[in-house]
């Protein structure tokens, strides 16, 4: 008679198989990338067959090699036995060694005499405009930045993505020939129903480039006050920031607030820099944990557990310093967004420069007739 335990493990086998469906890594991967073969075909040393394979999917092996949120490996099955694959790693891996220019795709179905307009060069119009390309469709992407890759180019440190390979990757453009007119403005050199009219269609891919301050705040408008986007954009364009001062805070748990404190530290004349979550440890931040671990042997002081209780100005209007309360929880008991504070437990820092890094939205301006339905999420 079999045992208890093992009639369980069966049972549990049996109902939770997964024997039909994806794999779990490609299901939650958003390009559906096929992880499994190009993980085997790294594993039997065969990377230029594994490159092949991340190619059909997508167009940034190397770009999402360094900088993906890697949702695949958070719900990789071998993390129930003992530890998740390394696939982004693995990524990195086949583009930074295999991935030769020489053996791109560059084929193209005849042209079928349509026209699109994309707006926006980040990594979803690029990737919008290659696929359209490759279907035979003239293709025209325009971007209000004098720098193609969006916020990969403006908004994640050098540091993090080397530039070179987001110029190596975007290069498939060309080869495909997408036009690309940067340093144009929708809404401003050139109008929304101007694209309306030339071209059959029109692909939006604006992605999140609006930054947020917390306006409820007094003194939230006091010079030395920036929102995340506006200051990773200054110092990926110019390595420098002139608003900065001596020292900085950074309001935030995730990865653009520690991308924002380890960029401080590289704008000349910054001496001190704070990092200041919500988040009483940093096992529950939101924030990657190779980032922290990287704002850590950088000496970003982490003021863990803390929200802002008061923005301090001086006689110029300028922030001079902040009152910090301690956070005692951050979600209610229905698990709604909502942080309570010991009002008896604050801390006065001095400093001259705030940087809020509290999440995106998207900047629709260019939809001056309000032809496009926007949700709250933009």
């Amino acid at each position: 008679m079999l045992n208890e335990n093992i009639v369980l493990k069966m049972k549990d086998i049996v109902e939770n198989c997964m024997g039909d469906s994806e794999a779990a890594c490609k299901s939650n991967c958003p390009m559906n990338t096929d992880v499994k073969s190009y993980v085997r075909l790294i594993g039997e040393e065969n990377g230029q067959e594994a490159i092949k394979v991340i190619r059909e999917k997508l167009f940034l092996p190397g770009t999402l090699g360094r900088i993906c949120a890697h949702p695949c490996e958070q719900n990789c099955r071998r993390g129930e036995e003992d530890s998740s694959i390394a696939i982004a790693s693995l990524k990195r891996y086949a583009a930074d060694n295999f991935d030769d220019i020489a053996n791109w795709d560059i084929s193209i179905k005849a042209k079928n005499g349509k026209k699109i307009a994309i707006i926006g060069a980040g990594p979803a119009g690029a990737q919008g405009a290659i696929d359209l390309a490759k279907e035979g469709y003239d293709v025209t992407i325009f971007d209000k930045l004098p720098v193609f890759g969006g916020m990969m180019r403006v908004g994640i440190p050098e540091y993090r993505l080397p530039r070179e390979v987001i110029d190596k990757e975007y290069s498939l453009l060309e080869k495909l020939g997408v036009e690309v007119k940067l340093s144009t403005e929708i809404g401003k050199d050139i109008s929304f129903e101007e694209l309306e009219k030339n071209y059959d269609a029109i692909l939006v891919a604006v992605g999140k480039q609006s930054g947020r301050i917390d306006r409820s705040l007094e003194n939230h408008d006091a010079e030395g006050i920036f929102h995340a986007a506006e200051y990773l954009k200054e110092i990926s364009l110019t390595k420098n920031f002139e608003g900065a001062g001596k020292k900085v805070a950074v309001i935030g748990g995730g990865d653009v607030a520690m991308d924002c404190a380890r960029s401080s530290k590289r704008v000349p004349g910054v001496e001190v820099v704070y990092s200041i979550p919500l988040e009483s440890t940093f096992e529950k931040m939101a924030s990657s944990n190779h980032e922290i671990h990287g704002a850590i042997e950088e000496n970003i002081e982490f003021k863990l557990g803390n929200g802002i209780s008061r923005i301090i100005k001086d006689e110029n209007n300028r922030i001079s310093g902040l009152e910090i309360k301690k956070c005692l929880s951050l979600f209610d008991e229905n698990g709604n967004f909502n942080p309570q504070f010991d009002e008896d437990v604050k801390e006065i820092i001095e400093i001259d420069t705030l940087v809020f890094a509290i999440g995106q939205g998207v900047d629709n301006s260019f939809d001056t007739d309000k032809k496009l339905a926007t949700r709250r999420n933009g």
